[in-house]
């Protein structure tokens, strides 16, 4: 046990990366807890050939998995969100890194029906993965992402409405500041909160390439600035989007959730990674309830690095963290007490290892 550094390369690619290795905290036992839960579909992954698992809490902290029918094609870092007992898995990448196609289109189903087959649902307006996305009030919308065609403007928000079964796309609901890829998105409320990201600014110049060479994202991604660490809100009421303070650390291919913490709820931000601090172990937390707090609160670490997309599912009694990391960590998961104290790693594990997956309560 104890933690270290290493730097690794993407898969099937000369790109570099460095990120914080495990070697520390071992597994301990569970925490009691005596709720009825919701579920959290992980979707797909990174040469997950379209597997979904089902991760559902029972009483006593542990939790029991179930395999769900798998998508019909392989799909990472897709869109997902519920509404009305139907699930929607929507663009995504498939392929090799390096050489990957990025989709549009979306696949459907009901979640009470695990074994049933996919069927396909209206396509996105634009190519999209890596993006942000939630669900409120019946529609789905989705924030940034990286998308194809990679050069020039493209509006930054899609809504999805299940009711009417049509996508939109209008430049008149573009935030202040750019979303970039790989951020993350939570509802409350009325408002929508987008966190953190990964923005390059030569998207919009002529500079900008559709497809970079190994070296050139190499570069591009020891480059701090690149890395996000304010807070974007959009109210859907008056659609005004809105600065919430920053977070403590820029990060990207994080988990975000509303939570309760302490007895009031707030927004909460685990793990992900920037080239300053490489994956991180962080959790910080910004209170919602009542009044938005001024200033995020650090909480008590991770037991683990986790950064390659990661799920928050929240319960009466505890938070849940599971994924985020390829390297042997990927079927760990976390838990913390809603009334505060340290994280803990269950005995229990994931039944696949995944990262670049899509997490979505139904």
């Amino acid at each position: 046990c104890g933690d270290g550094r290493q730097t690794r390369t993407q898969r099937g690619s000369q790109v570099a990366q460095q990120r914080g290795c495990n070697l520390g905290s071992c597994p301990t036992s569970g925490v009691t807890n005596q709720d009825d839960f919701q579920s959290l579909w992980i979707v797909g992954g990174a040469e997950e050939h379209g597997y979904i698992e089902s991760f559902t809490p029972l009483p006593g902290g542990s939790f029991k998995s179930e395999t769900v029918a798998k998508l019909p094609i392989q799909r990472d870092s897709t869109i997902g969100g519920t509404v009305g007992g139907r699930i929607y898995i929507c663009g995504g990448s498939s392929g090799s890194f390096g050489n990957s196609v990025v989709h549009n289109d979306c696949f459907t189903k009901l979640t009470k029906y695990k074994d049933q087959r996919w069927e396909y649902a209206p396509s996105m307006p634009l190519n999209t993965t890596h993006a942000a996305s939630t669900v409120l009030k019946r529609k789905i919308y989705v924030f940034g992402g990286y998308m194809k065609p990679v050069c020039g403007y493209k509006p930054k928000v899609q809504v999805f409405d299940h009711d009417r079964q049509k996508w939109s796309a209008s430049p008149s609901m573009d935030p202040p500041l750019q979303f970039g890829g790989y951020g993350c998105a939570a509802a409350y409320d009325s408002k929508i909160f987008v966190t953190g990201g990964y923005f390059t600014e030569d998207v919009y110049t002529t500079e900008c390439k559709e497809k970079e060479t190994d070296d050139e994202l190499t570069v591009s991604n020891r480059k701090i600035e690149n890395y996000l660490d304010y807070v974007q809100f959009f109210n859907t009421r008056n659609g005004i989007w809105s600065q919430a303070p920053r977070m403590q650390y820029a990060r990207r291919n994080h988990g975000c959730a509303i939570v309760t913490y302490k007895g009031r709820k707030g927004l909460l931000v685990a793990g992900g990674y920037n080239s300053k601090d490489f994956f991180l172990k962080s959790v910080e937390f910004l209170p919602l309830q009542n009044r938005m707090g001024t200033a995020w609160n650090q909480l008590t670490s991770l037991d683990h690095y986790r950064g390659s997309r990661l799920g928050v599912l929240p319960t009466r009694r505890l938070i849940y963290v599971v994924s985020g990391d390829l390297d042997g960590n990927g079927t760990l998961v976390e838990v913390l007490p809603v009334s505060g104290g340290s994280w803990r790693t269950l005995r229990k594990r994931l039944l696949e290892e995944k990262s670049f997956s899509t997490f979505v309560t139904v």
